[in-house]
């Protein structure tokens, strides 16, 4: 079995609300997969990649280059841009990988993952190793948009967001230039039509005339749109300040359990935190991080017991969906994390994959003595003084 380690920029794609629109429409979502492929793999080809598998409606690919996968992945996003029902995200990272037997390991292909689960509709994300690469390079514009630390990765972040120029990114294939002209009253007519569609949407969403089942009319950028939450600071109901880790680690253990679902977007953790004791409404937050859903709670935990309470709240409409109370030994507090996650889910009619079941109920530990430390040291090293870091080891 061949084996090699080297340095590689790796790019994770994406198709945005696919897993919806299968659920309305098979034979459309079939098909919108061979068009992306169609996209794609020409593209990888043309910018020196190597297309190296597909994963559901992900594609991987790696390059040598980290400005040809950022052009790559430019190219990738105009393209998109003719196809009114298509919409993709993309995460690129650099990093040391193993190559072997044709396919990839290691911590750059976890992290390219997560960069394109955050991206927005059509967005593409870089880290900060392959933006030192990039920044001064032409037709390439960046914008720093935050640190944040990603699931099963160890230490945060810097992610920014990335803009290719077109006309750029064809100077490294002069042969498309001479297709430009044609192209561009299709694209201005594909351009409208898009603008069209999402107008229709939004007006629809905002009248709510219709309470019937979606039907495959509908766009996939609807379907994100719809599914998208937020997981507000927990309140800590006991009378101990110092609780305050306890309920800020069930509030993060729910949010990463919503990660898990691919269906979803959920709003990050570092975006949400800003948000603690805050005095705006439910539909201003709502409108500033760009959900429909909000989750609000309290965490109580005394004598070995814990009480959780919980609401899923339409912040669009600022109506509650689901309000409960959970009162448990500490002992089921994992299983009670999973249980509300998957409760969310199903309030938003998601359809919840056997391997998404599994990862929401996989836990690290099942000591809750353990877990009550590990929180408690979670909550000290997020603060990032010399003090708190030290309380955090201990």
């Amino acid at each position: 079995m061949s084996q090699s380690r080297q340095l590689a920029a790796i790019m994770f794609t994406d198709i945005v609300g696919y897993t919806a629109l299968m659920e309305l429409d098979e034979q459309r979502a079939f098909q919108l997969l061979d068009e992306n492929r169609e996209i794609q793999r020409p593209l990888i080809e043309k910018f020196n990649g190597k297309w190296l598998k597909e994963m559901g409606d992900g594609i991987l690919a790696s390059f040598t280059s980290v400005s040809d996968a950022v052009y790559c992945a430019g190219a990738i996003q105009n393209a998109c841009e003719n196809n009114p029902t298509l919409f993709v995200r993309i995460g690129i990272h650099e990093g040391e990988v193993v190559f072997k037997d044709g396919d990839v390991f290691g911590s750059g292909v976890n992290i390219a993952s997560r960069l394109e689960s955050i991206s927005k509709v059509g967005g593409i994300l870089i880290s900060e190793p392959v933006y030192r690469n990039i920044k001064n390079k032409k037709g390439i514009v960046t914008e720093f948009l935050r640190e944040e630390i990603l699931k099963n990765v160890d230490e945060p972040i810097k992610i920014y967001q990335v803009k290719v120029d077109e006309d750029k990114s064809d100077e490294k294939d002069p042969t498309r230039l001479e297709h430009s002209a044609k192209l561009q009253g299709t694209k201005v007519m594909m351009v409208g039509a898009l603008i069209i569609i999402l107008l229709l949407v939004g007006y629809i969403g905002y009248q709510n005339i219709s309470k019937e089942p979606r039907t495959s009319t509908q766009t996939v950028a609807e379907a994100e749109f719809e599914k998208s939450i937020a997981v507000l600071p927990f309140v800590n109901m006991s009378n101990d300040p110092e609780q305050q880790y306890f309920s800020d680690g069930i509030m993060e253990a729910i949010l990463n359990d919503l990660t898990k679902i691919r269906e979803l977007k959920v709003i990050s953790r570092t975006s949400v935190m800003q948000y603690r004791n805050t005095q705006k409404t439910i539909p201003q937050i709502a409108e500033e991080l760009g959900v429909t859903y909000l989750l609000e709670g309290g965490v109580q935990s005394i004598d070995g017991k814990v009480r959780i309470h919980a609401q899923l709240i339409n912040a669009r409409q600022d109506a509650h969906m689901w309000s409960d109370n959970y009162d448990r030994e500490l002992i089921d507090i994992f299983e009670l994390q999973s249980e509300i996650a998957q409760k969310i889910a199903s309030e938003l009619n998601t359809v919840l994959s056997i391997n998404e079941i599994n990862e929401i109920q996989a836990r690290g530990t099942t000591n809750p003595e353990a877990y009550k430390l590990y929180l408690r040291g979670r909550y000290f090293w997020y603060q990032r003084t010399g003090d708190a870091i030290r309380k955090s080891i201990d």
